[in-house]
């Protein structure tokens, strides 16, 4: 297939109790194909700056499919505001992007990015988006599907104050924290991926002065090129009605012998805005294993959340 390209150009880097748990297979042909994967990952500067955009870029020569995404230090504090793989025309690679910002008050804590990505010398997704309206809606979602008989294989999101365009690059295109990324969703078939984002109190009429859209990204492959594939998913409730309980973490990993090549979680707080996205990655460099985490920044509530892993043999 062939890669469709999103922004890039000459900028300097352009470029979140009750459990359910299920493993959905995708039949694939006798003669599909094994294809070598590997893990790459790359942490930004800590420090207290208010936005952080960081990226983690495969060989030349190898395409992107899903990646992973985490923020160190400044709990509660921070959000990831988009997570998505893509081409960069001015690098001349494929990458998988991490963007970040703290809340509206800001902190004066150091914390970091760390952006993995599942890189494949064998195959070249065709990448695809899709973005709500741009406007001052309190609550958005956006959904993207592959072609008829492609397969999921990478996902993404992000929130954007860029009003129209592919997804964006760039540093000022990342909404303040009144905006609340929740992160991507994947449906059973692997056809398809649902970004959602809200703004603070969202359900309540939201409080976010500008405009701005979310922003859903999926790798697509026949899925013959990906022996095995599987979806992985598990969600949990996290929280409470206590101060203390201000932690939401949720795992799942592949089967025993199959490998990750994409990974993405979906926090749900009855689009309140409270809790942040901040982790949706690798538990090591050893296991087939996702954690995905996010932090109350405010407010007495709970949180659902899912996370998705896509597994090959």
């Amino acid at each position: 297939m062939r890669a469709h390209a999103y922004g890039g150009g000459s900028a300097a880097v352009t470029l979140g109790a009750l459990a359910l748990l299920t493993a959905v297979a995708v039949p694939a042909p006798a003669d599909a194909f094994i294809p070598t994967v590997h893990y790459v990952s790359s942490t930004s500067l800590s420090n207290s700056s208010t936005t952080k955009m960081w990226y983690a870029a495969c060989a030349p020569g190898e395409a992107v499919l899903g990646g992973s995404a985490s923020i160190k230090g400044a709990d509660g504090q921070v959000n990831i505001q988009a997570a998505f793989p893509m081409h960069d025309v001015g690098l001349g690679l494929y990458i998988f992007v991490v963007k970040a910002t703290e809340d509206a008050g800001g902190t004066p804590d150091n914390w970091n990015i760390t952006a993995g990505a599942y890189c494949t010398p064998d195959t070249v997704p065709l990448y695809d988006e899709a973005s709500s309206a741009f406007d001052s809606s309190p609550i958005k979602s956006a959904t993207i599907a592959c072609p008829a008989n492609t397969k999921v294989v990478g996902m993404g999101g992000e929130v954007s104050i860029r009003p129209s365009g592919e997804v964006a690059a760039l540093f000022d295109t990342i909404p303040d924290a009144l905006v609340v990324f929740q992160g991507f969703e994947l449906n059973d078939d692997l056809t398809q991926v649902t970004a959602r984002a809200t703004e603070l109190s969202g359900a309540l009429g939201g409080v976010a002065p500008q405009m701005w859209k979310v922003t859903a990204v999926v790798a697509c492959s026949q899925p013959y090129n990906f022996d095995g594939l599987t979806l992985m998913k598990k969600r949990e409730l996290g929280g409470g009605l206590l101060f203390t309980e201000t932690d939401s973490s949720v795992e799942t990993s592949c089967a025993l012998g199959k490998r990750i090549i994409g990974a993405g979680s979906r926090v749900d707080d009855h689009d309140q805005g409270q809790w942040y996205l901040n982790r949706m990655s690798r538990y090591n460099a050893f296991q087939n294993r996702v954690v995905a985490e996010a932090t109350r920044n405010a407010g007495l509530s709970l949180t659902n959340q899912a996370v998705y892993v896509v597994c090959v043999d």
